[in-house]
C-alpha cells in the first residue's frame, strides 16, 4: 500500500489513503491536528532501500498495489523497470487496486512484460454518483482509461479485469445502473465485486430503516428476475 498519494477525496474514505482529506479532518477533529500533519509526510515508499531489497527476490511470484493511487507513484514504474531488466517480469502477476482515473502509457508499456495483470477498478457508481462519491472523477476519462485496459487484454489476454465497489448508503439505490454499464459498455471486465462498507458507520446500509431495506431488496430482485438470461450469458463462463 504505497502510502496515501491520492487525487480524489472519496466520500467514505480518510487522510490514511488520501492526503487531499487532511484539512477537512483536521478541522473535523482539531484534537488530532498532529496526528494528521504526520499523514503529509507519508514517502517511505521513495526510498531507494526499499525497493532494492525486494527487487533480486526472485521467488516473488505475485505483488499487489494499493495506495492512496498506486499509478501515481513514479518509483514504483522503476522497480517494475528493473523487473524487467533482470528478466524477472515474465515469471511474475501483478495486482492493483486502483481509481483508474489516471492511466500512463508507462503503464501499459511495462505491463505487457509481465506474466499477469489483475486490475481492480474502484468504482462506486454510474457517471455522476461515482463523481459525487468519488470526488472529482472525470467519467469520460475513466470510461476512456477501462477500453485501454480491454484493449490491452483483447491484445494480450493476460488481464483479469473486475469493478470493485464499495456499497453504501450513496449508492445501494443506484447499483443497478452500475452494473447495467458493466455488462453493456464494457466487454472484457468480469461482474462487479461488491464489498459492504462498515466503517464510518453511518454510511452503512444496516443504519437505513426497515422499510427502505425491503425496497432495495424488492428493486433488487426485480432486476435480477428481468436481466438474469442477460447476465448468466455474460458471465457464465466466468462464474
Amino acid at each position: 500500500r504505497l502510502g496515501n498519494k491520492c487525487n480524489l477525496s472519496c466520500r467514505m474514505c480518510s487522510p490514511t489513503s488520501s492526503k487531499n482529506l487532511i484539512s477537512e479532518w483536521t478541522a473535523l477533529h482539531p484534537e488530532q491536528s498532529g496526528y494528521y500533519e504526520q499523514l503529509k509526510n507519508i514517502d517511505w515508499f521513495e526510498s531507494e532501500k526499499f525497493w532494492n531489497e525486494i527487487e533480486n527476490s526472485k521467488q516473488i511470484e505475485r505483488m499487489h498495489f494499493a495506495g492512496g493511487e498506486p499509478l501515481l507513484i513514479e518509483k514504483h514504474y522503476d522497480f517494475l523497470e528493473k523487473l524487467v531488466q533482470k528478466d524477472l517480469a515474465k515469471n511474475m502477476t501483478l495486482s492493483y487496486n486502483t481509481n483508474l482515473t489516471v492511466l500512463p502509457e508507462r503503464a501499459l508499456k511495462l505491463w505487457d512484460q509481465f506474466k499477469k495483470i489483475q486490475i481492480m477498478v474502484s468504482i462506486d457508481g454510474f457517471d455522476e454518483v461515482n463523481k459525487y462519491i468519488r470526488y472529482p472523477t472525470n467519467w469520460d476519462i475513466l470510461t476512456k482509461n477501462l477500453k485501454k485496459i480491454e484493449e490491452q487484454q483483447v491484445k494480450t489476454k493476460k488481464f483479469f479485469l473486475t469493478l470493485n465497489t464499495t456499497v453504501q448508503v450513496y449508492n445501494i439505490f443506484n447499483l443497478t445502473k452500475l452494473i447495467d454499464f458493466c455488462v453493456n459498455e464494457t466487454k472484457e471486465f468480469n461482474f462487479p465485486i461488491l464489498n459492504p462498507l462498515f466503517y464510518p458507520e453511518e454510511l452503512s446500509i444496516q443504519i437505513l430503516p426497515r422499510e427502505f431495506k425491503k425496497q432495495i431488496e424488492s428493486n433488487l430482485k426485480k432486476y435480477l428476475g428481468e436481466n438474469l438470461e442477460k447476465l448468466s450469458a455474460r458471465y457464465s463462463k466466468s462464474g
